[in-house]
């Protein structure tokens, strides 16, 4: 009996399943991770389009940076810090107020490295004033930069586990393959013990 106890993908899915095939469960694993793998692919194409999108048809104006400091948050992980910035705009005649660094964040993101969000918010000191990007079609989308201010998990990870589950595949689809042959060969016995047909 093979035991297989996961959290995937990333603590999102709890799956507990039991087999008494090994191959079947690395079949069934490299499928899980694969799907899992291709899904976050498929959200990394869609954050390169929304900021391809951005970069294009955004425009520029000044905002006053009304706070900007490092947030500590603790969790299961120990202390993680994330950025805590907001900025006040006009667009229109109208007021706004936006805290993200880039289109593809509100800052919830969250590093143990200190130094990191640190460095993120170098620019953007309290009481200055800073360019400024927005959607015209809706000015209350901003951003500080259009460019990526986080590392491309979801690239990372998507590539990581596609390729762990297409091994998987390869590795249990070859497996029980050669187990499918040894056990056709004239003469091999059964798991019972029984011969095989002979000539």
């Amino acid at each position: 009996m093979t035991a297989v106890s996961l959290r995937y993908p990333l603590g999102m899915i709890s799956l507990r399943w039991r087999s008494n095939d090994p191959r079947l469960v690395l079949l069934v694993m490299g499928g899980l991770f694969a799907l899992g793998g291709g899904v976050m692919l498929m959200v990394h194409v869609q954050e390169r389009t929304r900021l391809s999108t951005a970069q294009r048809t955004w425009q520029q104006t000044q905002a006053l940076i009304t706070r900007s400091q490092v947030r500590s948050v603790s969790d299961r992980h120990g202390v993680m810090y994330q950025p805590d910035v907001t900025y006040v705009y006009q667009s229109g005649g109208r007021n706004y107020q936006g805290i993200a660094l880039d289109p593809l964040s509100d800052n919830n993101y969250r590093t143990s490295s200190f130094n990191a969000v640190q460095r993120s918010l170098q620019p953007y000191q309290e009481g200055t004033t800073v360019p400024l990007y927005f959607d015209p079609q809706n000015p209350g989308q901003s951003a500080l930069s259009l460019t990526r201010s986080t590392p491309p998990l979801s690239l990372w990870l998507g590539v990581t586990f596609f390729l762990l589950g297409l091994s998987g595949l390869l590795i249990g689809a070859r497996w029980r393959t050669k187990r499918r042959q040894i056990v056709t060969k004239p003469g091999h016995q059964d798991a019972k013990g029984s011969p095989g047909p002979r000539d």
